[in-house]
C-alpha cells in the first residue's frame, strides 16, 4: 500500500468514495480547476503531482492554450501516472513529465474547414442582425 498524505487521508474520510481506485481524473481548466487566471495554483500543483506519484492519470481539457494553463499549473509530474493537456479545442494535446509539455498531437484544419468555419461565421452574424460591428454585439 502506498503512503497518503495527510491532505488525501483526510479527504478519504470526509468523501468515502473517494477511497476506490479510479485510473483517470479529467478536468476543465478555466472556472472549474480555477476560479480566474493569475491566481495561486501551488496546492493544485502538489496535489497533481501527489497524485501522479500515486499511479493516477490525469487529463486537462480546455480551450485555452499551453502557455494559460502550463504557465499557472507548472505541474511537473514524475509518475508514474502522467498529466495530459488536451488544449485548444482539441486541437493540441500535449504530455507533460519532470521536463514539462511536450507535444504529443497536434491538428491543423484544412482549407476546405476552414472556409466552412468562415462561412458558417459569416451566417451567424447575418442571422443576429448584420454583418458589421453592431449586430455582433447583440445578445
Amino acid at each position: 500500500m502506498t503512503r497518503s498524505s495527510p491532505q488525501l487521508a483526510d479527504a478519504i474520510t470526509e468523501f468515502p468514495a473517494l477511497a476506490r481506485r479510479f485510473e483517470a481524473v479529467l478536468f476543465d481548466w478555466d472556472g472549474t480547476a480555477v476560479a480566474a487566471r493569475g491566481i495561486d495554483t501551488s496546492h493544485l500543483r502538489r496535489l497533481v503531482e501527489e497524485a501522479s506519484s500515486h499511479g493516477l492519470e490525469l487529463a486537462v481539457v480546455s480551450g485555452t492554450h499551453v502557455g494559460n494553463v502550463d504557465g499557472q499549473l507548472a505541474a511537473r509530474p514524475a509518475g508514474p501516472g502522467g498529466l495530459i493537456l488536451a488544449l485548444n479545442r482539441g486541437s493540441e494535446v500535449f504530455s507533460v513529465d519532470q521536463h514539462g509539455p511536450q507535444l504529443a498531437f497536434r491538428r491543423t484544419a484544412t482549407a476546405e474547414e476552414r472556409r466552412r468555419a468562415l462561412t458558417r461565421r459569416a451566417a451567424e452574424r447575418r442571422a443576429v442582425g448584420g454583418a458589421g460591428t453592431a449586430g455582433a454585439n447583440r445578445v
